[in-house]
């Protein structure tokens, strides 16, 4: 019977407090009063940092917190704490991600619910996945840094409107999921004011910085050890005699080995002209070594068959 009277009462509540409720304007009483929202982050994972298309892709659960004027009541006498409401019957603010390039266009959608305290304080904790712009160095592929910034801000309210307050300095880890491609070195938070060309007032921007650092085991691995592997064997294929005819295959075979090795290094970078990656630089070493090679191998075969013609034409003459 409490259950079902204190359900009773959070019903009468709820529907007392939204009946006048308007979502579309900012919870304050005085239009000069500015809506404090504490903005916080937990990583849940990276998905993907694609170097080809230079996109990144996260999940985050984003935390605001703010006080709304208009949904406060006496706790004593309603009997009820705090109440949840979904979140798309309340005002809520516009954060977007600026630097966003999915067809989601950067917004957080109304997916949650929000917790409401007797003082009017709003708890909005949401899970989200991203993707925005992430310009890749790859000069040091494999051996490679990578910095991705999300810029959040609100849309249309500058920070006279809608002030954004960083609750920490960095992002929140606790429940954060490794990725196996790259390692996460740093999460900072920076709050920043811009102006923009469109308005006067200041704009609040937070940025959250993803320092992150390529795992190189698979590369080193799959790439640079058969290179290795490959120069080693070029070195022994000098002691295949010219004469066979078969020291010639074998270095060809060794360079074709090379050359894929190299389709499938390009494929895994994306197509840029700015820098050329330290892995490929390397590979592109073997490949003038092997290719000297096969060019040394036809100058001996020349000669020896030169040799044996010159051999041949005066002992035919006698």
């Amino acid at each position: 019977m409490c259950n079902i009277r204190r359900q009773d009462e959070d019903i009468a509540l709820k529907s007392s407090l939204l009946s006048n409720y308007d979502k579309s304007l900012r919870p304050v009483k005085s239009a000069s009063t500015a809506v404090n929202v504490d903005f916080d982050i937990s990583l849940k994972q990276i998905i993907e940092l694609a170097e080809k298309e230079q996109t990144f892709q996260i999940n985050i659960w984003l935390r605001l917190y703010w006080d709304d004027e208009y949904l406060t009541w006496n706790a004593s006498e309603h009997g009820v704490e705090s109440l949840t409401i979904h979140s798309s019957d309340v005002w809520r603010p516009d954060i977007f991600l600026y630097n966003n390039i999915a067809k989601t266009y950067g917004a957080i959608e109304p997916i949650t619910d929000v917790t409401v305290t007797s003082a009017g304080r709003v708890s909005h904790l949401q899970p989200a996945i991203f993707t925005s712009a992430c310009p890749v160095d790859i000069s040091r592929f494999p051996f490679d840094k990578q910095e991705c910034i999300l810029e959040f801000g609100s849309w249309i309210h500058s920070s006279s409107k809608v002030n954004i307050s960083l609750v920490k300095s960095t992002a929140d880890r606790a429940v954060f999921t490794q990725n196996v491609e790259w390692i996460l070195n740093g999460a900072l938070m920076e709050r920043k004011e811009d102006i923009f060309p469109c308005c006067p007032e200041p704009f609040v921007t937070i940025l959250l910085t993803m320092q992150l650092e390529r795992r190189t085991f698979f590369y080193m691995f799959n790439m640079v050890l058969p290179c290795i592997v490959l120069m080693i064997l070029n070195v022994f294929g000098f002691c295949i005699p010219p004469d066979t005819g078969k020291r010639l295959a074998f270095f060809m075979t060794i360079l074709l080995a090379l050359v894929v090795f190299q389709k499938f290094l390009s494929d895994s970078l994306p197509k840029t002209s700015t820098a050329i990656p330290q892995l490929g630089k390397n590979q592109n070493r073997p490949l003038l070594i092997v290719k000297r090679s096969i060019f040394q191998n036809i100058l001996v075969g020349t000669r020896h068959s030169l040799s044996i013609t010159i051999m041949y034409i005066p002992a035919k003459l006698y």
